[in-house]
């Protein structure tokens, strides 16, 4: 099996027959991919239960096992595929790093237990970009209720006023400039950039006057409250980070994210859309400089990671050599406003899309009509007199997507439409026994930047 199914240069999506143009079935097999396939990515619908969790844990694997790095985005975790991975970067000598949201509960069972490596979603990118970072993590269905609303000309500000300092920071520096005014005059003080040191001296006019105070506040209310939440989290303000994707992306690693969305909520969505837009950042200086690279960006609940650079990261990953595997329940889980937008880049940039059992009618007729239609002729008559009329029907009809019983699927590849069902990891892969438990200790360097929230620890002692 393991022969067959693991072929070194090909991916297996499942097993099945080709559904030709004129509706007939052609012979059962493999279905099988190749890189040249993936240059547009993957896209994988299914309800829970359906296999979908199952079917990414089998293409993590063969991906590493032909050599691709991985970076893995999970917002609910399976325990069995991060244990696959894990194993096979230890069986494949590749780095492994771990980036775990929950260890935050400090607990020594389950997920926490794992511990987490450190990441600082700013040590990563340019004013612009890292702006942009910021503002799409603020965003969502209950942005406005939980981080009320953030301004991105504030943002910008500051941004561009701790990069003047030429100084690494963190969310704790920011969030203390925020509470505290002296120590927002001391950013004013140490930063290079004129126009940033301008806003932010009449930021802190307007703060210690009593007739501006209110609006000033006002101003930065939603700021402080993103900050707040993000400077509760000490593996997340280090200012030198275990995980820096800009330098890992090639150092053939592994980098597997857990962020428990029904723990952690509109946080675990904020730390994926900058995770998300970092990649886009790296993935877009890659292609800027002709720089290609071997990775696969495996996402499940994709929904949660859309933002507005999402297509940039789609079409600027193709030239990069990032491959991205983007899987969710429905089209139904994408917010009203970004739905159109989205469905438009999934099918213009995912070459191979897969769907699994589900009951949303939404997504079944939007997929039925990616495989397009066969013609059919159809005889009507008036007693004697018959007639024959050329028309068309769907390859697929929604109905049948519908009705789909779990790992079951329907694939799309090349153009080409396929009936099957998706596989699991052969059992003679199931490696791991002489593997390591994973225990992780984040490394927090808070030693070589600005330091402004140890000052303001100082002040509060």
């Amino acid at each position: 099996m393991k022969e067959i199914v693991l072929d070194k240069g090909y991916i297996t999506l499942g097993r099945g027959y080709e559904i030709k143009q004129d509706g007939s079935s052609g012979d059962v097999g493999f279905i099988k991919i190749t890189d040249a396939d993936l240059s547009t990515h993957i896209h994988i619908l299914g309800a829970t239960g359906a296999g979908k969790t199952l079917l990414l844990k089998f293409l993590d694997t063969q991906f590493l096992y032909n050599g691709y790095s991985l970076i893995k985005l999970d917002m609910k975790f399976d325990e069995d595929n991060f244990k696959l991975v894990y194993a096979l970067s230890h069986y494949l000598n590749k780095p492994f790093y771990f980036l775990n949201l929950a260890a935050a509960t400090e607990s020594a069972s389950g997920l926490s237990g794992y511990g987490t490596h450190s990441y600082n979603p700013l040590e990563t990118g340019d004013e612009l970009s890292i702006t942009a970072k910021i503002m799409q993590a603020t965003k969502g269905q209950a942005a406005v209720s939980y981080y009320e609303e953030v301004k991105e000309t504030t943002v910008k500000a500051f941004v561009s006023a701790f990069l003047g300092t030429g100084k690494r920071w963190s969310f704790r520096d920011w969030y203390a400039t925020l509470i505290d005014y002296e120590i927002l005059y001391e950013l004013i003080k140490q930063t290079k950039n004129q126009q940033a040191k301008s806003y932010l001296y009449n930021l802190y006019e307007r703060l210690n006057d009593d007739k501006k105070r209110m609006q000033a506040e006002k101003d930065i209310s939603g700021l402080r409250n993103f900050t707040a939440k993000m400077s509760d989290y000490d593996f997340l303000n280090s200012y030198v980070s275990d995980i820096n994707f800009e330098k890992l992306v090639f150092a053939d690693a592994v980098i597997y994210v857990v962020l428990p969305k029904l723990l952690f909520g509109e946080v675990a969505k904020s730390l994926g859309k900058m995770i998300a837009s970092d990649l886009q950042y790296i993935t877009g200086y890659l292609s800027a400089n002709m720089q290609k690279t071997k990775v696969v960006l495996s996402i499940d609940e994709f929904e949660n990671f859309v933002f507005e650079g999402i297509q940039d990261l789609f079409n600027k990953g193709r030239s990069a050599g990032v491959r991205i595997i983007a899987a969710h329940q429905s089209l139904s889980d994408i917010s009203h406003e970004e739905k159109e937008t989205m469905k438009k880049i999934i099918q213009a940039n995912t070459r191979i899309k897969i769907f699994l059992a589900q009951a949303d009618t939404e997504s079944a007729q939007w997929f039925s009509q990616l495989l397009g239609k066969r013609p059919i002729r159809i005889a009507f008559g008036i007693e004697d007199a018959v007639n024959v009329q050329d028309n068309y029907a769907y390859l697929v009809e929604p109905h049948q997507l519908t009705s789909l019983h779990n790992f079951q699927a329907y694939f799309y590849v090349r153009g080409k439409a396929y009936r099957g069902h998706i596989y699991t990891v052969p059992s003679d892969f199931e490696i791991g026994k002489d593997v390591p438990y994973l225990k992780i200790k984040p490394t927090i360097n808070r030693e070589s930047g600005i330091r402004l929230w140890e000052r303001l620890l100082a002040k509060q002692v």
